[in-house]
């Protein structure tokens, strides 16, 4: 693999992962919420999923669930059925005892990140359809494509970061109470739109 096909995947990988989506809305809900504190476990539980997602891919062991309409219909229900009752959660969520309770576990942010990436079809349709694009035509692939699947995880960790920390910034506007509920039934009704779309799409 030359530099020029890296640096290529990585613009092509950078612009799907800053691309407004889930994940993002998920680490800046969080990020204005709970602050600085649980943005690092999220970006980990997320690269971690996208890893093992990528590492399957680069093995060849996921080839038969992209080219099975049914299996990714059911993976595109379990995960917008994820992002639905997650979005259900903060638009009936309490803004008075989340303010009482303003710490979130790392441990629950990792496995909220983890559970979104591996639930997402999102990443398998990515890494399956465009890491053959850039593997080498001629010699083992599994290396080079291990390397790709890291870039994507060093920059979507990069980008979490940086989306968390801005969002993060945010947490004084959301002192009173109705600014909390507000801002927790947009960031649910829109996690709910995103859920919808990605279980109940055709193609």
């Amino acid at each position: 693999m030359t530099f020029e096909h890296w640096a290529a995947f990585a613009a092509v990988a950078a612009l799907n992962i800053v691309t407004p989506g889930p994940t993002n809305l998920l680490i800046m809900n969080t990020g204005a919420r709970f602050g600085r504190d649980p943005i690092l476990a999220f970006a980990v539980g997320n690269v971690l999923g996208l890893g093992i997602i990528g590492l399957l891919v680069a093995a060849g062991f996921t080839q038969f669930i992209i080219q099975s309409a049914m299996t990714m219909q059911i993976l595109r229900l379990v995960g917008g059925g994820y992002l639905i009752w997650l979005g259900i959660k903060l638009c009936l969520g309490d803004p008075d005892k989340e303010h009482v309770q303003r710490e979130i576990l790392p441990g629950h942010a990792f496995r909220l990140a983890f559970t979104n990436a591996i639930t997402n079809p999102k990443p398998l349709l990515f890494f399956g359809t465009v890491l053959p694009l850039f593997a080498p035509k001629i010699g083992p692939s599994f290396g080079s494509l291990c390397a790709l699947v890291l870039t994507f995880m060093s920059i979507s960790f990069l980008s979490l970061n940086v989306y968390g920390s801005l969002a993060a910034r945010s947490g004084p506007l959301l002192k009173q109470a109705k600014a909390r509920k507000i801002f927790n039934r947009v960031s649910g009704a829109t996690l709910m739109g995103y859920g919808g779309v990605l279980a109940f799409r055709r193609s």
